[in-house]
């Protein structure tokens, strides 16, 4: 007896996980840089630090990267989803 194993819905699933996932990581990166402008903009007003809250801003850039690679990995999905739907 052969079984045969369908990967028609595993890759909707993965679309849709890779989606989900950047959408979550956009809120989190939102929320580190938020926290960590005002924490950068307390410490320069009341504890003297040099740096300027601006620099809270190279705090999302690990999450830019990977909210860009979900989004790539979620198109490469739907290709193969795509290319599976023609067979």
């Amino acid at each position: 007896m052969k079984m045969t194993i369908n990967l028609a819905g595993r890759s909707a699933v993965a679309v849709r996980f890779f989606i989900a996932l950047a959408v979550v990581l956009s809120d989190v990166m939102c929320a580190t840089v938020a926290y960590n402008y005002c924490a950068f903009q307390w410490g320069g007003k009341y504890e003297g630090w040099s740096a300027p809250p601006d620099v809270a801003f190279v705090s999302g850039i690990p999450y830019a990267v990977g909210i860009v690679i979900c989004l790539i990995l979620a198109r490469i999905c739907h290709k193969r989803e795509q290319k599976q739907r023609e067979r």
